[in-house]
């Protein structure tokens, strides 16, 4: 036994080197990043985008990306406006292909919903069947917008044995407010994650990068057979105390923010531009040298800086924001149904055009300066605008509700009374009732859709609808409050399908479509064209028209009738085959 233990000497660092080696592959945690591609993400830091800011750091990221671990992409938001269910997985999670990941990312455009509860349970459940580490990484700008509980869902999910971690980086959260932090900060630590914000693209960077931490390399193990003796240990420096401790308060005297994210900055006078420290913590502690410095803190939409020196000793510094709370509601009509969808608040200080806040959000909560503002909602396509004012003070709560009068305007299409309803090739407009002094009318609103669905002050309206050359008008459409009103336009129009067997190049052939009546002169209304075809569709108000068919400088002309709600198909016979 001591001949055979002699032999082995370096037994022990092998063993070390084999419980590293666990250690960092245990470490290796497949991980699905999920982005908020809902429509706030159009909302712009300093000039710029915040999805395409979002789109330029994740692409950063992943090309830092271990090529050994493995990693996915989730989206939502992306494809359609109002829909809960619109999340997708753009990339399963596997080994990364920057190739794909850059085309998925480019390709990624804000729209709709934040469902950040269902978003956060799919990719719990994407990663469920993995016996790897599970990991997801959120990234969000606002609160959840489809009446669901992120926090209950993500602690639900802990307790029912779905074993994942989920960080979540708020980014730009100024205008979502408190309960938007609070959602994420849930998730977070419901899931044993850790919940960051950021305020530009370089703190996105860096809390990514944060939560997305490398594992450590691999240590070598011994190659010699003698055992090496242990160096002498090389003395830790003690680390010294930490000699700031930073908080803020709403007001002059009041208590110190315990919770939440504040984005902290402490630089030099010298480098106004290079941080020394920071932080998104309520409370901001920090070692530096003694020194002077900036200290800058930012909340919500508010922020603020005071130049401080330190010594080598502890430091309290309260900073004072001076400002509250202003959270807002907006109802369809008066003891109405509360709006939650498609909504677009903004916020100005009174008697400026200066926008101090906005949100897409249901109900949103800013952190503003204490002063006086103007609140505005607009609701999806909807042409009103609805105003309302209010007093913010310093570390109070103040709520504004407001009443948009407005309902649903549905419209719809048919070739003919009773007959077939239409479902392309549309577009609908709606106008106002009046008409300015040179008989013009303004337009509301228009859709290119089958049956569309305008949300739209109350009022009195007129409803166009074209299809090709035909048009159908009402003249009077109402809006009620709170309501939904339909209308069927009747367009009392049909196709006209018109073919040739002539053997000419394509390239000479136009089609011509005259009004059957003639002017004194002679001439007729020239109502569609279509070159270049032998086959030609057009859609029509139902009568007599002329069709003409142009090859090179030879022309055959044939009176049509088009029927409503019908399909007319007929031929105009070549002159080379037309009898003699």
């Amino acid at each position: 036994m001591l001949a055979r233990m002699k032999k082995q000497p370096n037994s022990l660092p092998f063993m070390l080197f084999l419980v590293l080696l666990l250690t960092c592959s245990l470490a290796h945690a497949n991980t699905l990043i999920v982005l908020d591609a809902s429509g706030s993400m159009w909302g712009q830091i300093e000039g710029k985008a915040k999805i395409q800011l979002a789109k330029n750091v994740l692409s950063e990221l992943l090309s830092r990306w271990p090529a050994d671990e493995e990693v996915g992409l989730m989206v939502y938001g992306h494809r359609a406006k109002g829909d809960c269910n619109d999340i997708e997985v753009l990339i399963p999670v596997g080994s990364i292909d920057q190739a794909k990941f850059k085309a998925a990312i480019s390709s990624i455009s804000p729209k709709g919903m934040t469902p950040m509860t269902e978003a956060v349970r799919r990719a719990a459940e994407t990663l469920r069947s993995s016996e790897k580490a599970a990991t997801v990484i959120l990234i969000s700008d606002g609160e959840e917008t489809c009446d669901q509980n992120p926090c209950a869902v993500a602690a639900e999910l802990e307790k029912s044995g779905v074993a994942f971690t989920a960080h979540v980086v708020g980014f730009d959260l100024e205008s979502a407010g408190d309960k938007a932090r609070s959602q994420m900060n849930c998730i977070a630590d419901s899931t044993g994650g850790k919940f960051l914000e950021a305020h530009s693209a370089s703190e996105l960077l860096t809390a990514l990068s944060e939560v997305a931490a490398l594992p450590p390399a691999t240590p070598e193990p011994t190659p010699t057979e003698t055992p090496t003796p242990s160096p002498t240990p090389t003395p830790v420096p003690v680390k010294a105390a930490k000699n700031l401790l930073a908080q803020l308060v709403l007001l002059e005297g009041g208590e110190p923010l315990s919770d939440g994210s504040v984005s902290w900055s402490l630089k030099t006078p010298e480098k106004p531009n290079k941080q020394v420290a920071f932080s998104h913590a309520a409370v901001f502690e920090t070692s530096v040298p003694a020194g002077t410095y900036l200290l800058t803190a930012k909340r919500g939409e508010v922020s603020v800086e005071q130049e401080i020196t330190l010594t080598d000793e502890r430091q309290e510094v309260t900073l004072n924001l001076n400002a509250g709370y202003l959270s807002a509601k907006v109802f369809v009509s008066e003891g109405g149904e509360q709006l939650s969808n498609d909504l677009r608040w903004r916020v100005f200080r009174a008697g400026t055009t200066k926008q101090a806040a906005f949100s897409y959000n249901k109900e949103p909560q800013w952190l503003i300066p204490a002063g006086e503002y103007e609140v505005q909602v607009s609701w999806g396509n909807s042409n009103a605008l609805i105003k309302g004012t209010v007093s913010v003070l310093p570390g109070e709560s103040e709520s504004l509700s407001l009443t948009l009068g407005a309902g649903i305007l549905k419209l719809k299409a048919f070739a003919s009374e009773g007959g077939e309803q239409l479902d392309k090739d549309l577009k609908f407009r709606v106008l106002s009732e009046a008409t300015s002094l040179d008989g013009k009318r303004e337009q509301v609103a228009y859709s290119y859709e089958a049956a569309p669905a305008f949300e739209i002050a109350a009022g009195k309206y007129r409803a166009e609808v074209t299809w090709g050359n035909a048009t159908g008008i009402q003249e009077i459409v109402e809006v009620k409050a709170g309501e939904a009103s339909e209308y069927a336009i009747n367009l009392n129009a049909g196709v006209l399908a018109l073919s040739t067997s002539e053997d000419q190049p394509t390239d000479k052939m136009h089609w011509e479509i005259y009004s059957s009546k003639t002017r004194l002169d002679g001439s007729r209304d020239k109502i569609a064209v279509k070159s270049y075809a032998r086959t030609a569709q057009f859609f029509l108000p139902a009568g007599k028209y002329l069709v003409r068919l142009r090859i090179g400088d030879s022309a055959q002309e044939k009176e049509i009738e088009v029927t409503a709600g019908s399909r007319t198909e007929d031929s105009v016979i070549p002159a080379s085959e037309a009898p003699h």
